[in-house]
């Protein structure tokens, strides 16, 4: 399992989503989670004996650590719909921060209730 500098990691967290994070290279990944918000651990606690999933991102690592830097001095606390997971990754991997399982949740809601009121109507 070879893991470079800016690989986005992903592991999953339930039926729906995922957690993902950036490989920081020795051992050390920045995510962002509801207890700790942005933070570094190393890859096991990321991992939480769960099998991980690595996309290569072919990153600058200046590029990497400069936005790793920009996020942790930041000081913005995890928010599920503004800085979770997902926004935090997508920020150092893009330069924008974006949360696609979120538009997916979102979009899947906004899916279902109208189904319901399909039903509920009949």
């Amino acid at each position: 399992m070879d893991m470079y500098i800016g690989d986005t990691l992903s592991r999953s967290r339930g039926a729906f989503t995922n957690h993902v994070g950036v490989y920081l290279g020795n051992g050390r990944v920045l995510h962002n989670t509801p207890e700790n918000n942005p933070h570094i651990s190393d890859f096991a606690s990321f991992t939480n004996n769960q099998p991980v999933t690595i996309k290569n991102n072919g990153l600058n690592p200046r590029l990497v650590f400069e936005r790793v830097k920009q996020v942790l001095s930041s000081n913005l606390k995890y928010d599920l719909l503004t800085n979770n997971c997902d926004h935090t990754t997508s920020f150092v991997t893009k330069g924008y921060k974006y949360s696609g399982q979120l538009l997916a949740c979102i979009i899947a809601t906004i899916g279902a209730g109208y189904l319901i009121s399909k039903i509920v109507r009949r």
